[in-house]
């Protein structure tokens, strides 16, 4: 048969070669007889009772194409078919694969080819030859050895073979012992059945039989085996059964859920409950929860009950079941408040036949209550009508398009004159077209500001869900180039001309600002990005960039100083000072030198005076500090807003808008001053919170702006640390196992390790070489090695923290029992349990389904 192969080989070549005019020189094939290899570790060396399961590695010495295959090398305990990672008791043989890899098509194998490894001849047991699936040679051998494993902890492995295969009802299955499986512990062993099919029995010798009386679900039989010490292992089979044709086929369930739809919004708690069956009663709910689609990955990952709705698209998975020696769940349809569900999958298992159901997807939007349009840059004399800068600082809306407009009385419509220079005898109106982003949506009693202007003076004159158009008039200013520096502590940048206008951000003491307009007390600024209005009292004029300083008191030393209107002796006087008067410079020209001049505002004009007549000094006095009380009052709904929230000083006042809870969940209140007020300086001790609140200041936090936020926690609140791993733990000398142990604190646990500064052991400090600790809250594993220095009996662990405090608990190291350690239980208490195992075994079948297409005809 080798020839015939050999020789239709050689003709296909030789035709093709014939065909496409190819001159093929054909080699003689060789038949390989002879293979030789070495191997560095003694296999003995290896199964020893409890080491991990390791394959020696092969050098093939042979010339030739053949060679042994380190990837096909595996051990056999008792003669089963099973991929163990420890050597378990038991009589253990090793397996090695010689392969042609299928690029030498000219070589093949002897059938009674040979292999020799350091200088031993191995067992052939089968060759196979190339297929049309293979085009691998492969000859399996066994080592001559067998080497038995004693010893060790007990360990029961399963075989493949002894799962049960499809029964018919009222014919007993052929019985089997799965005693082969035992080793290790103290015999005798003792075997029962753990769970499974009641017809099935196991006796104590581990003989399964019995006499199929079920229907037609597959289950799992769990078989236990318990050693002379009381320890104890299980291994699971499979259990196929037959099928029941009068079954009653489910074919539709409706289920009603009543707080679905109210659930379905921004904002509310997710729940997986509240489902009730209305048809059939037989059918029960098995599980429920929901998933979110996530962009990045494309997929719906699970999202637990007890978080909040947010913008996404949301589905709900929800199991069904019912009694599977009665019923069929064929393909199934569902319904849920009459909307009918997509069928994910049919099952059956553990005696239920189940379907698995999806939702269609819920595409949940944020409501969008209010829309502030920020950067509104008025009509100016002397510059053109511009929309540039304008933005929408509330989350989930944008500016889809701004024009400036006038109304024509001659058509009755509103002209678009982006880009004009604005007249004095016009009325200007910006129009917004706004539009909500993706997953939100407008609120249908939606309240728009633009600037300082709030309804009715900003008209919505369209609106839909997902976009509004608003027209409105805004006042015109005047154009201005003035240089200002800041003379305020903290200076608040506002959308609009009004103390009550949206704040968007702050300027502090010393800040140098251009005007681009002013509006009677108020002066529109930028200053790089920021654009925005500033009270100009808390301004003071400067003459350029380059001369420009924080501002600081001079005092006049002359009997009487000329202020002028630029900085020469050849500019007119504009006023003047009398000696010992103090003067707020903003400015120096030709500094260190004879003629050097100071830069004032004087009176809202630009002044220039004489360096050499003044003395200066330091003008950023801290005088400026506030100290307030905080007057809460809490709603009784915890969902509800923080009502009356106003400080009894006239420098700060508190909205709701001011409290949110942080990531941690802790209340903060982010407090902005009012213009020229300064918290730079503000302790615990400046601020009083009323008892009643049950509240008290955690944390002060300043910000480079001029505010501050403040964080509170509960009146008796304690900062404390806790193990929640590692918490009176024991320890075992000799066991070489190390501790894990995990320290948080109960509040702003992120900060835990940062913090985080050293452990101690009976007061001493342990050598940070000995152990290593990890960020996530403070994960640390102390190494075994220092571990056993310590003595026998009772000690005190403890982790310290930089900020004073510590965590504490009782650590006891333990000598092992006299004759040897304790074993520990491995018998599967839950279904969990169970499912862990049942996917050990599907990757060990998996692996041994791969080596089972190598071995070919051996099995």
């Amino acid at each position: 048969m080798r020839a015939k192969r050999i020789l239709c080989t050689l003709i296909a070549v030789m035709m093709t070669a014939a065909v496409f005019g190819v001159h093929v020189t054909v080699a003689e094939a060789e038949e390989i007889t002879e293979v030789t290899a070495v191997t560095e570790i003694d296999p003995a060396a290896l199964a020893v009772a409890g080491s991990p399961v390791n394959c020696p590695s092969f050098t093939t010495t042979s010339p030739g194409s053949a060679a042994v295959d380190n990837s096909l090398v595996f051990w056999e305990r008792n003669g089963m078919e099973s991929s163990p990672e420890i050597f378990y008791e038991g009589t253990w043989k090793l397996w090695a694969a010689v392969v042609i890899d299928g690029t030498n098509p000219m070589d093949t194998l002897s059938d009674s080819v040979k292999l020799t490894v350091n200088g031993k001849p191995w067992i052939l047991d089968t060759v196979s030859h190339r297929s049309g699936d293979d085009p691998c040679e492969v000859a399996w051998f066994i080592c001559p050895d067998v080497f038995t494993v004693t010893g060790g902890p007990l360990t029961f492995t399963k075989d493949v073979n002894w799962d049960i295969g499809q029964s018919v009802r009222g014919v007993p299955i052929p019985s089997f012992n799965v005693s082969a499986g035992a080793g290790g512990g103290k015999k005798p062993y003792k075997f029962t059945k753990h769970f499974g099919p009641s017809w099935i029995s196991v006796s104590e010798d581990g003989t399964v039989s019995g006499t199929n009386s079920s229907y037609g679900i597959n289950q799992m039989l769990g078989i236990q085996v318990t050693d002379d010490n009381g320890d104890t292992a299980v291994i699971t089979l499979d259990v196929a059964l037959t099928k029941k044709d009068d079954r009653e086929d489910i074919g539709y369930v409706e289920i009603s859920w009543p707080t679905l739809p109210g659930m379905l919004h921004a904002g509310q708690t997710v729940s997986s409950s509240g489902q009730s069956v209305i048809y059939p009663d037989t059918v029960k709910i098995q599980t429920g929860y929901w998933t979110k689609y996530d962009p990045e990955t494309g997929e719906f990952p699970k999202i637990e009950d007890g978080e909040t709705f947010g913008p996404g698209a949301y589905q709900f998975h929800l199991s069904v079941y019912a009694d599977g020696e009665k019923y069929l769940m064929t393909a199934p349809e569902l319904s849920v408040n009459t909307e009918p569900w997509i069928l994910f999958e049919a099952w059956h298992s553990f005696g239920k036949e189940g379907a698995d159901f999806t939702s269609d997807v819920y595409t949940i939007c944020q409501s969008v209550p209010t829309v502030t349009v920020s950067g509104v840059t008025p009509p100016v004399s002397g510059s053109p009508l511009t929309t540039a800068g304008l933005s929408v600082s509330t989350e989930g809306a944008y500016v889809g398009s701004a024009h400036w407009t006038k109304y024509d009385p001659g058509t009755g419509t509103f002209v678009v004159c982006d880009g004009d220079e604005p007249q004095a005898s016009e009325t200007y109106y910006l129009e917004l077209d706004i539009k909500a982003k993706e997953l939100y949506a407008f609120d249908s009693a939606v309240h728009v500001r633009v600037g300082e202007y709030e309804p009715p003076t900003v008209q919505t004159t369209y609106m839909e869900d997902d976009r509004l158009f608003v027209r409105c008039p805004v006042q015109k200013a005047d154009a201005s180039e003035a240089l200002y520096v800041v003379t305020a502590g903290g200076l608040n940048v506002r959308a609009a001309a009004s103390g009550t206008s949206q704040r968007v951000g702050g300027l502090v003491f010393g800040d140098g600002c251009r005007a681009l307009a002013q509006s009677g007390e108020w002066v529109y600024i930028k200053h790089g990005d920021l654009t925005g209005w500033v009270l100009r009292q808390y301004l003071a004029l400067t003459y350029s960039e380059d001369t420009a300083i924080k501002p600081e008191y001079y005092t006049v030393t002359a009997g009487a100083l000329n202020v002028r209107s630029g900085p020469s002796t050849d500019y007119p006087r504009i006023g003047g000072y009398t000696e010992g008067k103090k003067v707020l410079i903003t400015g120096r020209i030709n500094p260190g030198t004879e003629n050097e001049w100071l830069v004032t505002d004087y009176l809202g004009e630009l002044g220039f005076m004489m360096a050499k007549y003044a003395q200066g000094e330091s003008a950023e006095e801290d005088n400026s500090i506030v100290k307030f009380s905080l007057d809460f009052s809490f709603p009784e709904d915890p969902s509800g807003a923080i009502h009356c929230c106003i400080s009894t000083a006239d420098s700060v006042t508190l909205t709701d808008d001011n409290f949110y809870l942080d990531e941690g969940g802790i209340l903060c209140s982010l407090i902005y001053p009012d213009d020229a007020m300064n918290f730079r300086s503000l302790t615990e001790a400046d601020i009083t919170v009323p008892e009643e609140t049950g509240l008290r200041i955690l944390e002060i936090v300043p910000s480079a702006d001029g505010s501050i936020t403040l964080r509170f926690v509960a009146s008796d609140f304690e900062l404390a640390y806790s193990f929640t791993e590692g918490a009176g733990a024991s320890w075992t000398k000799g066991s070489g196992k190390d501790l894990q142990i995990t320290v948080k604190r109960n509040i702003d646990d992120s900060r835990t390790f940062g913090l985080f500064d050293g452990i101690y052991m009976d007061g001493t400090e342990v050598d940070p070489a000995c152990y290593t600790a990890v960020e996530g809250s403070l994960n640390a594993v102390i190494g075994s090695s220092y571990l056993e220095s310590l003595s026998a009996g009772e000690h005190v662990l403890e982790v310290r923290f930089s900020d004073g405090l510590k965590a504490v608990t009782a650590f006891k190291v333990i000598l092992p029992p006299a004759g040897g350690g304790t074993q520990p239980a491995t018998g599967v208490g839950s279904f969990s349990g169970l499912y862990m195992l049942l996917s050990l075994f599907a990757l060990m079948a998996a692996v041994s389904a791969g080596i089972e297409r190598r071995r070919g005809a051996k099995r």
